[in-house]
């Protein structure tokens, strides 16, 4: 091996293991010191929960690979390439990645989970092929070493009925969240406003064709009226609970490992890491000889 494949090869194991070693010891910190909340009481915040998911109303899914039911899916098609040398390797040609919400089911309460930003850890299936795409529900599986195919198919799932964890920010929303009585207010005066025909109907109470002051306080004490009535109603109306991607970058996970498979293999990854970073330095040490 030359000088400068020597030092390409110590900076990609130095950066590459600090890299891994320094996400993996960041995720840990995150699944480790947080706590498991339930849906009902979970406070405002980075949350930990586990739960089972189900399909938004309406939303159910299906797996364009496997045709199977699921709350999200993600299929990937790799083919077969020649590479320098003769040799093989694989080059992704083909994504496709489902983004709709499902919700998550702990026994306490249900809140829904927007997949969007998240690292999901699902069922994985992996086969071997003949087209670029399967057929929806076919599983032409031909084994790598005895018959090698040109394609390879990979589906993550998260099926309906999955127990899954998830580390994220967990939001209440609220019908009435979006407006304020003031802002409600002023929309509808514009509202009004614009439709002259209909305020003169409502409020010019003298039949003189022009809205004077007194007519023109009746219609803002109708229009205060109309907005209690519908903030009213909006805040009988049950309240929303959300996990979302943290906005503050913090760790977003999705998997169907527990906290403490998902802890074990945290440390396992950060000393891989840690070895590929110190294995990268011996090479700069001998480069630098």
């Amino acid at each position: 091996m030359t000088d400068p494949q020597l030092w390409g090869l110590a900076a990609a194991l130095i950066i590459g293991g600090f890299s891994l070693w320094f996400g993996s010891l960041r995720r840990l910190r995150w699944v480790r010191d947080t706590p498991t909340s339930r849906v009902r009481s979970a406070a405002q915040g980075i949350v930990e929960l586990v739960g089972h998911v189900r399909p938004l109303p309406g939303e159910l899914l299906v797996s364009p690979m496997s045709a199977q039911p699921a709350v999200w899916w993600e299929c990937s098609v790799s083919r077969r390439d020649e590479g320098r040398a003769g040799r093989r390797r694989w080059t992704r040609v083909a994504q496709r990645r489902s983004d709709a919400g499902f919700l998550l089911d702990d026994g306490s309460g249900v809140c829904t989970i927007q997949p969007d930003g998240a690292r999901v850890m699902a069922q994985t299936r992996v086969w071997y092929g003949s087209t670029p795409w399967p057929r929806p529900g076919s599983r032409d599986v031909r084994w790598r070493w005895l018959r090698p195919a040109p394609y390879r198919y990979t589906e993550k799932l998260l099926p309906v009925g999955q127990k899954i964890y998830v580390l994220g920010e967990f939001k209440t929303c609220r019908a009435s969240d979006g407006a304020t009585a003031q802002s409600t207010f002023k929309r509808l005066m514009a509202e009004w406003k614009q439709d002259q025909t209909g305020l003169h109907a409502r409020f010019d109470r003298n039949g003189d064709g022009r809205i004077d002051m007194a007519e023109w306080e009746m219609a803002r004490d109708a229009a205060r009226r109309e907005v209690e009535v519908a903030q009213a109603r909006l805040s009988r109306q049950p309240a929303m609970n959300r996990v979302v991607a943290p906005a503050d970058g913090s760790p977003y996970l999705l998997s169907v490992k527990s906290g403490e498979d998902l802890i074990r293999r945290g440390r396992l990854a950060a000393l891989s890491g840690l070895i590929l970073a110190l294995l990268g330095f011996a090479l700069l040490a001998q480069a630098l000889r």
